[in-house]
């Protein structure tokens, strides 16, 4: 009996997961933008949690695999696609594309290719210590705070440069570009420069910028992060 509700425990957490993203989505239909990112990064937490749980209770499972896959869908693909689309309606009419409706509606890629990114990451056997292509949780933490960014050089809320911003993330999330993971296993800072440079990023930002900003800031400077790494690696 023990062994059964053990096995039960990381599945239930993943359940929290796919019950904050689905109360996310309806925070974001209703404009409350801030409770909806909040309630993504929540989902974040207990996406970390229930894999962290399964590992520590040596209870790891295809099902819990595949539900895991299931509730980031809708957490990580569809509540940030939904945020983005609140958002982008609401630029519409500030810079005059109110003759093209159909445009926010671009946001709903989100939601597709983190679907794709999802179930090729299910069958990659290549990324069991890295990633290949934009993580979807980090995808969603950029998508959630990139609404609260100020409209920088009257560019950043630009109808056309969010639909090219929506592409561009949902190609990454497909992409082949090497990522390094964020676990930490060792504390030894050589195999760990990267992830520790980005700790301390985080932490510095935290005390310097809105902190709603900071998971716009620093999933870019993560995704540049990796590139360079990968230039350095060619060259």
């Amino acid at each position: 009996m023990f062994e059964k509700i053990k096995r039960q425990i990381p599945n239930v957490i993943t359940g929290m997961n796919l019950f904050a993203g689905s109360i996310s989505i309806v925070f974001a239909f209703e404009n409350q933008l801030e409770m909806a990112f909040y309630l993504i990064l929540l989902a974040a937490v207990f996406d970390f949690f229930d894999g962290f749980v399964a590992r520590l209770l040596n209870v790891q499972s295809e099902f819990g695999k595949e539900l895991d896959s299931l509730a980031d869908v809708v957490s990580f693909g569809l509540a940030p696609a939904v945020i983005m689309f609140q958002f982008f309606q609401s630029n519409m009419q500030v810079f005059g594309f109110e003759a093209y409706p159909l445009l926010p509606y671009i946001s709903f890629i989100v939601p597709v290719f983190s679907a794709f990114r999802l179930a090729k990451f299910n069958l990659d056997t290549r990324q069991s210590e890295s990633f290949l292509g934009l993580p979807t949780p980090a995808n969603a933490l950029f998508m959630g705070s990139y609404v609260f960014l100020p409209n920088i050089f009257n560019i950043a809320h630009h109808p056309l440069f969010l639909s090219i911003l929506i592409i561009t993330m949902s190609l990454l999330l497909i992409s082949e570009l090497p990522m390094f993971s964020l676990k930490i296993k060792t504390l030894k800072i050589k195999g760990n420069a990267s992830r520790y440079f980005i700790i301390a990023f985080v932490i510095g930002m935290f005390f310097c910028v809105n902190h709603l900003w900071l998971g716009a800031i620093a999933i870019s400077v993560y995704i540049v992060l990796n590139l360079l790494l990968l230039l350095k690696k060619l060259t």
